[in-house]
C-alpha cells in the first residue's frame, strides 16, 4: 500500500508547547503509513530555538517558506509549490498563520485539511485581534478540527463550526525524550543556586496569555516569609524584557532567574520543587504534562485544558487565574509541607503514565486523517 503524503504546517517563533506537539507527531506516527514532510513558516534572522534542528533530526522532509512580514501573497504562491511538489494528499496546520494560510492553499488544490487548536486566546493588540478573527472564521471551513481541551471544544462551537468536524484529543507527551534521571544540580551549579535553596519556577513561551506578572508577584509575597527560596523563569518570547524589568521594580533581580529556552529541559525540571503554571488562558499545556511526568508537585490556574490534568488537592493544586495572593499562598503550602509535595508529584506522574500516553493519542490522531482521506 502506497504511504499518505502527509505536510505539518508551522510557523514557529519559539520552541514552544505547539512545536512541541509537532515534533511528538512526526516521532512517533507511523512511518510505515505516513510519509512526512515539515513546512514552515520562518523568519531567517529569527530561528526557533531548535525546533528546526529537532525536525531534521527526525528524518522527516522540511521545507522552508521565508517569511518577512505576517502575510504575503508571495507565501500562498510558495506554498501551493510546496505542496504540489510534494503531491500533498493532507494538510495539517497549527495556529494562525499556518491555519489561514495552509487553508487557503489547500482549498485551492483541493487538499483535505485539518488544524489542532492549541489554545483560543484574546490578544490585546488590534492587529493580532484581527488575525484572531481571521483565524476563527477559517475554522468553519477545514475538514476536521481537533482541539486539546472541554473548554476549546466548547469555543469552537460557539464560533459555529459544525459539531461533526470537531475531535477532542488531549495531548500527550512522549516520554521517551525525557529522563528523570538527569542531575538536578547540574542546574543549579549552572546558576548558583545553593544546597537547601527551594526552587520554584515554571517554563513557556514569555506572552502575555501566561500571566507570569501574576507569577512574579507571588514571588514577592513568598520571599516576605521565606527567605531561601529562588525562583525560574524558563523560555523565550515577547514579555521577556518587560518581565524582567518588572522584576527589578519588585526587588526580585537577585531571586529571579530568567534562563532563556533550554533543550534539555528535563534538567530544569529536576532541579525545581515545585513547578507552577499562572496562565490566564490555555489549551492543555505540554509543559503540565512534562512536570507532572517529572513528579514534580504543581500548583496551576484553573483555566482551559489544566482541570483535565491536575485534579485539586490530589495529582496538584488549582487557583483561580488573576489571584497572585492565592499562588504565593499555596507556595507558601507546599514549601512547608514536603510530604504532601512529593505525594502530589508522585500522583500526578502515574496520572500522566495511565492516561496521557503517546500510543493511544497517536492512534486518535490517525483515525482523523483516515477519516478526511475517506470523505
Amino acid at each position: 500500500m502506497a504511504k499518505v503524503r502527509l505536510m505539518h504546517l508551522i510557523a514557529p517563533i519559539t520552541y514552544g508547547g505547539a512545536e512541541r506537539v509537532v515534533v511528538s507527531l512526526v516521532g512517533n506516527l507511523d512511518r510505515e503509513k505516513y510519509e512526512i514532510t515539515v513546512g514552515m513558516f520562518m523568519n531567517p534572522s529569527r530561528p526557533a530555538d531548535g525546533f528546526l534542528q529537532d525536525i531534521e533530526r527526525l528524518g522527516c522532509r522540511v521545507r522552508v517558506i521565508e517569511l518577512r512580514k505576517v502575510f504575503e501573497w508571495r507565501q500562498i504562491q510558495d506554498l501551493l509549490g510546496v505542496l504540489a511538489e510534494g503531491q500533498i494528499q493532507i494538510l495539517h496546520t497549527h495556529a494562525y498563520r499556518s491555519d489561514i494560510l495552509g487553508l487557503l492553499a489547500a482549498k485551492r488544490l483541493g487538499i483535505p485539511i485539518v488544524t489542532t487548536v492549541h489554545g483560543c486566546w484574546d490578544p490585546e493588540s488590534v492587529k493580532m485581534r484581527f488575525y484572531a478573527y481571521c483565524e476563527r472564521i477559517s475554522f468553519r471551513y477545514f475538514n476536521r478540527i481537533i482541539v486539546v481541551s472541554e473548554e476549546l471544544r466548547q469555543r469552537m462551537v460557539e464560533l459555529g463550526v459544525p459539531i461533526d468536524k470537531l475531535r477532542k484529543i488531549c495531548n500527550a507527551i512522549d516520554t521517551t525524550r525525557y529522563s528523570n534521571h538527569r542531575s538536578a544540580s547540574t542546574f543549579r551549579k549552572e546558576f548558583g543556586i545553593e544546597n537547601g535553596t527551594m526552587l520554584v519556577g515554571t517554563i513557556g513561551r514569555l506572552s502575555p496569555e501566561k500571566g507570569l506578572g501574576d507569577f512574579l508577584r507571588a514571588a514577592q509575597q513568598v520571599l516576605m516569609h521565606r527567605a531561601h527560596v529562588k525562583f525560574v523563569i524558563a523560555g523565550d518570547g515577547p514579555e521577556k524584557k518587560p518581565l524582567q524589568e518588572m522584576a527589578e521594580g519588585l526587588g526580585l533581580e537577585k531571586h529571579v532567574i530568567f534562563c532563556g529556552h533550554r533543550q534539555d529541559v528535563s534538567q530544569v525540571y529536576n532541579a525545581l520543587d515545585i513547578f507552577v503554571l499562572s496562565s490566564l488562558a490555555e489549551g492543555l499545556p505540554i509543559a503540565l504534562l512534562e512536570a507532572a511526568f517529572h513528579a514534580k508537585p504543581i500548583i496551576a490556574t484553573s483555566v482551559g485544558g489544566i482541570p483535565e490534568v491536575v485534579e485539586n488537592n490530589k495529582t496538584g493544586i488549582l487557583v483561580p487565574s488573576h489571584d497572585p495572593v492565592q499562588l504565593g499562598n499555596r507556595m507558601l503550602e507546599l514549601l512547608s509541607d514536603g510530604g504532601k509535595a512529593k505525594t502530589m508529584g508522585i500522583a500526578a506522574k502515574r496520572r500522566i503514565e495511565t492516561e496521557f500516553g503517546c500510543k493511544s493519542w497517536i492512534r486518535a490522531i490517525e483515525d482523523v486523517y483516515e477519516e478526511v482521506l475517506a470523505t
